[in-house]
């Protein structure tokens, strides 16, 4: 509301910078004095980046108030969820991985559209195909059937480190119950390889604070039985429970899929 300053929808600026750095928080205060085109003295750029910086990093240190385990209400352990007699978690991140043409997606589609049509709020969270190619699925899924309309879609095209608060205002304006993020190796930030990935995708998911199904890849072994998703060890150790995903090598009939599901946590 200033005038003359040079803003986009009303916002001086946004951008990331280092809110606990000195000189970050004076560049900061000098560029936000030039978009706005105030002169020396009309407004406080300075005390106003270092106050806000301050409630920051006061905020961030303080966390969660402690409290004893007598005073938390208890809750269900690993409630689950049941699709066609197969287990999710309601409040916990589930891998299913395995090999690219294995059924993952199909799958996964399935599982979003059974637990929308029996009451819940699903988002599929795209980061490899697209929602037209996903419809198509659908619709030889449902055969004609209407598609549950609290099944939702979303492409994302950064990690989820950088998604996650525009996917956490959709879950909060469409009351999101459960999330499907397909998948994680185009979701991750950096090398799968990296333990840091990892745990920066499990961190963020955990902001979410819905229930997640999330579709990786294996990392090849010689022994199937110590298979885990690809990557770091961290894939396997963040999630709730893994499940590795496996396709006969022939169909039986050129239109059924022959598909095994062994839990690997």
């Amino acid at each position: 509301t200033i005038s003359g300053a040079r803003t986009i929808d009303g916002v001086l600026s946004a951008a990331d910078f280092n809110c606990s750095g000195a000189q970050a928080r004076s560049t900061r205060a000098k560029f936000l004095a030039e978009r706005a085109q105030t002169k020396p003295g009309d407004v406080d750029w300075g005390g106003l980046v270092e106050e806000f910086c301050q409630r920051l990093v006061t905020f961030n240190r303080q966390g969660s108030v402690d409290c004893a385990f007598s005073e938390i209400q208890p809750g269900e352990v690993a409630s689950e969820l049941m699709v066609d007699g197969f287990p999710l978690l309601r409040a916990h991140p589930v891998i299913w991985f395995g090999d690219g043409g294995s059924g993952k997606s199909l799958l996964a589609l399935h599982v979003g559209a059974q637990l929308a049509a029996a009451g819940e709020s699903v988002l599929y969270a795209d980061w490899e195909f697209s929602g037209e190619v996903h419809r198509a699925r659908l619709d030889k899924l449902f055969n004609g059937r209407g598609i549950p309309e609290t099944f939702r879609y979303v492409r994302c095209t950064a990690p989820l480190i950088e998604e996650v608060d525009r996917l956490a205002e959709i879950i909060a304006a469409r009351k999101i119950t459960f999330l499907i993020c397909d998948s994680v190796g185009f979701a991750c930030a950096g090398a799968p390889e990296a333990a840091e990935s990892a745990l920066d995708y499990f961190r963020a998911l955990r902001t979410l604070k819905v229930g997640s199904l999330n579709i990786a890849h294996p990392a090849k072994s010689g022994d199937e039985t110590d298979w885990k998703p690809f990557g770091s060890n961290f894939w396997h150790q963040g999630a709730r429970a893994t499940w590795f995903i496996k396709r006969a090598d022939d169909d039986i009939d050129g239109r059924t899929l022959d598909i095994a599901f062994i839990n690997r946590k």
